[in-house]
């Protein structure tokens, strides 16, 4: 009875020779991994799998874990931004209110002598004013900055896809 067989790598073309106890081995030319499946009175190859597997998960985990830092400093640069506008808009409309407390002030003065109605008119016309610019910061920040936050939404969505990806 004969120890070993020859057989030819699938991969390389190397003749290997196998013993009737190996079930699975490498190859000893190229080093990909085989199993060896015996029915029947032949005996075949089949490259191993599993391996490739388990290391293509493992580079996808990499992936998403690099791909998560990434993500992060994305989504605070992206916070940044939103802060740079509303800095922006704040110090401009700092100078529009100083002008409008002016007017008020001179409004105060004015009506000090005629019963305190022109007192009055400035608590309205102050009122009004943080009305206006409240509605005007609104829609200033629903314009700049709603993409922005869209952007860190959809980068935080993907932060989760790759979470379950490693967890998995």
């Amino acid at each position: 009875m004969v120890d070993h067989i020859t057989l030819t790598c699938p991969s390389c073309g190397g003749n290997l020779q196998i013993t009737n106890d190996v079930e699975r081995f490498a190859c000893g030319y190229c080093g990909k991994e085989h199993v060896v499946k015996r029915g029947g009175g032949i005996v075949t190859l089949a490259p191993v799998v599993e391996g490739i597997k388990r290391v293509q998960d493992g580079v996808d985990k990499t992936a998403s874990e690099l791909a998560i830092s990434r993500l992060g400093k994305e989504i605070k640069q992206l916070k940044n931004k939103i802060a740079d506008e509303k800095s922006k808009f704040n110090s401009a409309n700092f100078f529009k209110s100083s002008g409008g407390v002016a007017v008020l002030i001179f409004m105060i003065i004015g009506g000090m002598g005629d019963a305190g109605a022109g007192f009055w008119v400035a608590v309205i016309a102050f009122i009004l004013m943080n009305i206006g610019y409240g509605v005007v910061e609104s829609n200033h920040d629903k314009d700049n900055c709603e993409p922005l936050r869209l952007e860190i939404n959809k980068r935080r969505k993907e932060i989760e896809k790759h979470k379950k990806l490693i967890s998995s």
